[in-house]
């Protein structure tokens, strides 16, 4: 089965172009190619479309092999570059290679050529590979120090067969340590209290216990010490000897800090709490005295109860005896109110009614029916409004207000009173003015019935 392949030939030649091409398909290749002969040819080809391959003759009228091969270098350096020439010398052959040609071939012998296509398109695989893993190897360590330098750890290996150390992430920015230095280098670092027990937990791993955790003091470039933690484990060959020891190293100084200040704040806690204590029973002895105090004063207290309860019920005598006046009192009023409307109805109204059954001018009538509500005004309990409201006016406008509530006009009211027209004008301006009925809408004797 013909592998396809993409050739672009660099060729001034057609009769060699197709020379090319049936070498390529004897050697197993489907070949799709496209021939250019100048260096504008070559930049539109490699900008349209992809290619697998680049085979170029060295010397031709426009411009030469090697010039494409810059050429090609720029815009696709990836992309594998044959010579092929007709006659190239060896100096030329090998400056064609120093520039970056990956094999050149004689036209007079293009047995090599499907071969050196095939081996050229595997290495470009394994280069693309190369670099995609190379990438992704970047991308993962990128990743890496991100992660540790957001957990302020460092990952490491250390290698004691050369006392070789590398670390990734933030503590060696912060101890000023170049990401590859000796074990000695960063044991010098190590606080003098903690070294010894450092390098015992390094020695001290086997294949039967391959991992170890220590917290130890390391000095920073500024001098001063932070507090780490650091676990790893040992990695062996085969005749048992450590030949790696991997770990992560955490910067845990805020936790040491937190913790001493934690350790600080609990022993000032037990002296406040003793401190407490001690005040704390100055106050119970302070309270039993006040309680016997209190117990004193209850007693005390429990006489004058007895004495208060002694005046409560005198008191509550002689508020029975108030009750019982102000009962009577109130009977007194409700007997004198009966008595006063049985005697309008008993002895006046009856004299009233024979009265009014005589021949009476004109003015008598009228005054015989003002009496008559008058009557009805004391004897009605509505009339104590009218009486507040009406405590204002004066005599005469009192009358004036009673016969305009009652619905008589000016005239008939002035023929009543024997009083002229222009005086009754004046009573009822006043009695507006009295009663703040400034708004002459508000009709006066409506407002006076709505009195009564």
């Amino acid at each position: 089965m013909s592998t396809p392949l993409r050739v672009l030939f660099v060729e001034d030649s057609e009769d060699d172009t197709l020379l090319l091409t049936r070498a390529l398909t004897r050697g197993g290749f489907q070949v799709t190619f496209r021939r250019v002969e100048s260096a504008a040819d070559i930049e539109t080809a490699l900008a349209a479309e992809p290619w697998d391959i680049v085979i170029s003759d060295y010397r031709m009228p426009r411009l030469t092999g090697l010039e494409s091969l810059r050429l090609v270098q720029r815009l696709a350096a990836d992309l594998p570059f044959i010579l092929v020439s007709g006659a190239i010398g060896e100096d030329l052959a090998v400056e064609a290679m120093k520039a970056g040609a990956h094999d050149y071939l004689l036209k007079g012998n293009l047995t090599r050529l499907a071969p050196a296509v095939t081996r050229e398109l595997q290495e470009a695989q394994d280069r693309r590979q190369r670099r995609q893993a190379e990438a992704a190897l970047r991308e993962s360590e990128a990743h890496l120090r991100l992660a540790l330098s957001a957990a302020c750890m460092d990952a490491f290996d250390y290698a004691p067969a050369d006392d070789r150390l590398r670390r990734i992430g933030s503590l060696c920015r912060l101890l000023d340590l170049p990401a590859e230095c000796s074990g000695e280098d960063y044991f010098q670092r190590v606080h003098p209290d903690d070294l010894q027990r450092v390098r015992a937990c390094l020695a001290g791993v086997t294949s039967g216990n391959p991992r170890y955790a220590a917290e130890y003091r390391v000095q920073a470039a500024d001098g001063r010490y932070r507090w780490v933690a650091e676990e790893a484990e040992a990695h062996f060959d085969d005749q048992g000897r450590v030949n790696a020891v991997c770990g992560v190293c955490a910067d845990i100084t805020a936790r040491k800090l937190a913790e001493e200040a934690l350790r600080s704040s609990h022993d000032l806690l037990e002296a406040r709490v003793a401190e407490r204590t001690a005040d704390l029973e100055r106050i119970n002895q302070a309270l039993r005295e006040e309680i016997a105090n209190r117990r004193r004063a209850e007693a005390a207290l429990e006489r004058k109860t007895g004495e208060l309860e002694a005046r409560s019920a005198s008191l509550a005598e002689v508020n029975t005896a108030l009750r019982v006046l102000l009962e009577q009192r109130e009977t007194d009023r409700r007997e004198l109110e009966e008595k006063v409307l049985c005697n309008i109805d008993e002895l006046v109204r009856p004299h009233m009614a024979k009265l009014a059954a005589t021949p009476l001018g004109r003015r008598e009538a009228a005054l015989l029916e003002v009496i008559d509500a008058n009557l009805r005004d004391i004897a009605s309990p509505l009339a104590r409004r009218m009486s507040l409201t009406l405590a204002r006016l004066s005599l005469g406008e009192t009358q004036v207000a009673n016969l305009i509530r009652q619905g008589k006009t000016t005239k008939e009211i002035a023929d009543m009173l024997g009083l002229a027209p222009s005086t009754i004008d004046s009573y009822r301006n006043s009695i507006r003015h009295k009663l703040g009925l400034r708004n002459q809408g508000i009709n006066l004797k409506s407002y006076l019935a709505s009195l009564a």
